[in-house]
C-alpha cells in the first residue's frame, strides 16, 4: 500500500489521473483475504483515505466531500500516509484522522 499511494500520487501529478487507484482493488482483496494479520488503525485510515482519493479522481474533483482538501492536496497526503505507514508512525495528520478515521460506537 506504500508504494501504491506514493504512485498514485506520481500519476496525479503526472496528470495521469485515469490510472490513479489501479492498484487499489489489489490491495482491497489482500487485506481482505488476510484478516487474520495483525490489523492497525493507521492502515485502516489509509485505506479508507486512498478510496475517498480514487473517488473524487474519479469525478474530476468536482465535488469535495472533504473540507479542507483541495485537489492538490491530495497527493501530498498519500506520500504523508505512506511516509508514516513506512516509519510504522501513527497517523497524525488532523485532517486525515477527521475525515478518515473510522468511529465506532
Amino acid at each position: 500500500m506504500i508504494e501504491a499511494l506514493r504512485r498514485d500520487a506520481f500519476r496525479q501529478e503526472e496528470g495521469r489521473l485515469v490510472e490513479v487507484g489501479k492498484e487499489f482493488d489489489a490491495v482491497e482483496e489482500y487485506r481482505s483475504n488476510n484478516r487474520d494479520e495483525p490489523g492497525s488503525v493507521d492502515l485502516a485510515i489509509a485505506l479508507t483515505f486512498w478510496d475517498a482519493w480514487v473517488d473524487q479522481v474519479h469525478h474530476g474533483f468536482q465535488q469535495n466531500f472533504y473540507q479542507g482538501i483541495g485537489e492538490s492536496d491530495w497527493s501530498a497526503l498519500a506520500r504523508e500516509i505512506a511516509g508514516q505507514l513506512e516509519g510504522r508512525e501513527p497517523i497524525s495528520n488532523v485532517l486525515i484522522l477527521k475525515h478518515f478515521r473510522r468511529h465506532s460506537g
